[in-house]
């Protein structure tokens, strides 16, 4: 599991020196990404559907929140890491500190295609994380930070 990774790293960080660079990337969405694959997100099904015109099915009442982070806005934190001389130690968790609902989402994919197809709400899926919202104090502090993407500039490049 992740966690168990982390302290992995920090035991050979503590025992051999090793600087490990540690990012928890929050619900990452962009071009291309198979909303067949168990690791896609909900943008790529949603989106996938509303451009096929099929029935949109949200577990739950679509109240629930995520924090989405495009992409291009991830690979630039990377980049700055890969250029970094050197990086404290600890985990840096890559979003926004923003949450949107499902319903905003919805709503957002909609007005970015011009409309949806039908919305169903089915029962919420048992281990579901009803609110999810990076801290990301120590990414702000240790990288540059310029405007992220907007969700409906990130959503019409899909």
């Amino acid at each position: 599991d992740k966690l168990a990774s982390e302290y992995y790293l920090d035991f050979y960080r503590r025992q051999h020196g090793l600087e490990p660079a540690i990012f928890r990337f929050f619900n990452v969405y962009g071009p291309r990404q198979d909303p067949s694959s168990p690791y896609s997100g909900v943008i790529s099904i949603f989106t996938e559907r509303a451009l096929k015109g099929t029935p949109i099915t949200v577990f739950g009442d679509g109240e629930q929140t995520r924090d989405f982070i495009y992409v291009a806005d991830l690979v630039d934190f990377l980049v700055q890491a890969l250029e970094a001389t050197a990086l404290e130690p600890g985990a840096v968790n890559v979003g926004l500190n923003r949450s949107i609902s499902l319903k905003q989402l919805l709503a957002e994919i909609g007005q970015v295609l011009g409309g949806l197809p039908p919305v169903t709400h089915a029962d919420a899926r048992a281990g579901d994380i009803r609110h999810s919202r990076a801290n990301n104090e120590r990414l702000l502090r240790r990288f540059r930070f310029d405007q992220p993407t907007p969700m409906g500039v990130g959503l019409a490049r899909l």
